[in-house]
């Protein structure tokens, strides 16, 4: 029974993964997509939070069930360099769960990263566990542009577009890392550390999303 529940729990997953197989320009467009929505909402992630990041990521994670839970997705994360914004840097998350569950339920998740270790583990070479990958509570709806503190410390916020809300038992067991399939399709490197150093040059598409991050980090 035990491996038979297993089975399901790999083939399912698997399945997703192929549902969500995409390129860089559809993960980029979802970014753009999904930011947009967020910050033309009621409760946009403040700008003083985005000006301070060290790196955002933005994916959409489906998650389907019928019996056996299971969920994927992949998205992109862009990193703040000295000169501006890296080229969008692949990453895909998921996992299984053991439960009866029945739908599909998409979620829309934008990472503000406020540490270097953390967006580093989300696309590394190896996937591990999100909570291995980060400290991670919902990001702040509302931070005075004249405090010097009084924000949450944590490695990472997480903004869901929905309702706002951070759901960690849903997300805290699934895996991360770098897309590398995707990311050599792009730049014909797998090498994450070639990308931020600039040895690939940002897809054209790209600057949508950076025009979106520099004028929303501004707070207009």
């Amino acid at each position: 029974m035990k491996k038979a529940t297993m089975y399901s729990i790999l083939v399912l997953v698997l399945s997703l993964w192929q549902l969500q197989a995409s390129d860089m320009r559809e993960d980029v467009m979802d970014a753009v997509s999904i930011l947009t929505t967020k910050q033309t909402s009621s409760n946009p992630i403040p700008a003083k939070i985005l000006r301070q990041a060290k790196a955002i990521g933005i994916i959409k994670i489906t998650k389907g069930a019928f019996g056996v839970g299971g969920a994927s997705g992949e998205g992109v994360i862009v990193v703040k360099m000295s000169s501006g914004w890296s080229a969008p840097i692949a990453f895909s998350q998921g996992g299984g769960s053991i439960g009866f569950q029945i739908g599909v339920d998409i979620k829309k998740l934008i990472y503000i990263f406020n540490t270097d270790a953390a967006w580093r583990a989300f696309v590394g070479a190896n996937r591990v566990r999100f909570q291995a990958a980060a400290q991670a509570t919902a990001g702040p709806d509302y931070v005075s542009e004249d405090a010097a503190e009084g924000l949450p410390e944590c490695n990472v916020y997480v903004y869901a577009l929905a309702d706002g809300a951070f759901a960690g038992t849903s997300i805290g067991g699934q895996m991360v890392g770098a897309s590398n399939d995707t990311n050599e399709d792009a730049y014909h490197v797998v090498n994450v550390v070639d990308i931020i150093k600039g040895k690939v040059s940002p897809p054209p598409y790209a600057r949508a999303l950076y025009d979106l991050l520099n004028l929303t980090s501004k707070g207009k």
